[in-house]
């Protein structure tokens, strides 16, 4: 990436998804709709590139080989933001093991 490229990191929990989302995945809240229409239009207007901060990151995985390896959380993720034409450009790593925040006991 050049100087010129811009950004987003991403948190799920939140921001594409909150207390009255619908949507889930097992226990955990999914992903709203509505909320990933909000934030295309902000990726769309931007051009920036998306980079995956959440929890969800443990699951979902860019090379199109290891998606046999993806979880219900990375295909749920591609599947809401691919109908807006979104895809995660990356995701950061880390070496801590989190909670999911967005399972039912936490919220």
């Amino acid at each position: 990436m050049n100087k010129k490229n811009k950004i987003i990191f991403l948190d799920v929990d939140g921001v594409l998804n909150c207390p009255t989302t619908k949507d889930r995945v097992g226990d955990c809240l999914g992903v709203d709709e509505r909320k990933v229409a909000l934030f295309s239009t902000l990726v769309l207007r931007s051009r920036a590139k998306i980079v995956l901060t959440s929890t969800w990151k443990d699951g979902w995985y860019k090379r199109k080989a290891d998606k046999i390896k993806q979880d219900e959380f990375g295909d749920r993720l591609d599947s809401a933001l691919g109908k807006f034409s979104l895809e995660i450009y990356s995701k950061t790593r880390d070496n801590k093991p989190y909670a999911r925040r967005g399972h039912k006991s936490v919220a």
